[in-house]
């Protein structure tokens, strides 16, 4: 039986940095929850955002709980979002919308858009079922993907 590591992996990442008036404030994002439902098709993953200092050079300082506490940011991945399937990184929704045309009777033509693209949820799935992949590195992509680490 394959030994387990004694110290398991933290998925922590260093998102974008917060100002509040003159202070720029650094941030972290370390996973907390991830839920794989297959009867709602959603993938939940939540995150614990934990601010700290900035030092002079840009580097993170000191962790700030005490006067600012960490907060949880949700993602949810639903086929309501497409998704580079390559990638998984989010498409423009206007950017894969059908082009109308109309053929030589008037008639409208509805022709689909070449950009290939999938479903966020089965973007998961397509991966988990078909891939050898690393699953950290899959959480850790969609988790960069984020635009918005704000509450």
């Amino acid at each position: 039986m394959p030994q387990l590591p004694t110290n398991p992996v933290e998925i922590v990442l260093e998102i974008s940095d917060v100002q509040t008036g003159s202070t720029i404030v650094k941030r972290k994002a370390k996973l907390d929850t991830l839920i794989y439902n297959m009867r709602t098709n959603q993938v939940s993953i939540s995150w614990v955002v934990t601010m700290y200092a900035r030092n002079a050079d840009g580097s993170y300082g000191a962790e700030m709980s005490d006067l600012i506490p960490p907060y949880t940011k949700e993602q949810i991945a639903t086929n309501e979002v497409p998704v580079n399937p390559q990638t998984g990184f989010p498409i423009d929704p206007e950017t894969i919308k059908p082009t109308i045309t109309q053929d030589a009777g008037g008639n409208n033509i509805e022709l689909p858009s070449e950009i290939e693209w999938v479903g966020q949820y089965d973007f998961f799935n397509m991966m988990g079922e078909n891939s050898p992949i690393r699953v950290h590195d899959i959480i850790r992509q969609f988790g960069l993907g984020t635009e918005n680490w704000d509450k």
